[in-house]
């Protein structure tokens, strides 16, 4: 979802179904992974626009990344309930640091390890505090 306001404008006059990735919530990580600005504002902004404009169906995959729980995950699962609260939220779990983490790895040092039990465990409670549908049901 990290596109721009014109093209997610067309999407919804096509889309019945959006599945958009939410990863980071801090604009400084996001930038610092992945090289782009403003990314909370512009995925937020046109995951909204998606649930009260288009057909809102939206399921939001986020990929739990190494110790961002805290900073990523507790506030994408906030915002869900609060902005997309009949979303379902697919909190994923099978980050594995690969390709440039294993590259570069003193550039991305805090995410090269894979999730632990723990913060699955962490993320998945705070997901049922908030009454947000999460759990797989097949």
């Amino acid at each position: 979802m990290y596109q721009s306001l014109e093209a997610t404008k067309l999407l919804l006059e096509v889309m019945d179904f959006w599945l958009p990735d939410f990863k980071f919530w801090e604009n400084e990580f996001a930038k610092q992974m992945s090289g782009i600005n403003q990314y909370r504002e512009v995925v937020t902004r046109n995951i909204k626009m998606a649930y009260t404009q288009g057909s809102g169906e939206v399921l939001i995959r986020h990929l739990l990344m190494p110790g961002r729980v805290e900073k990523d995950t507790y506030p994408i699962l906030e915002w869900c309930s609060k902005e997309i609260p009949r979303s379902l939220v697919n909190i994923m779990e099978q980050y594995r640091p690969q390709y440039m983490v294993q590259r570069e790895p003193d550039k991305y040092r805090m995410i090269n390890r894979r999730i632990y039990p723990e913060e699955l465990k962490n993320a998945t409670k705070k997901a049922d505090e908030l009454n947000i549908l999460w759990k797989p049901v097949s």
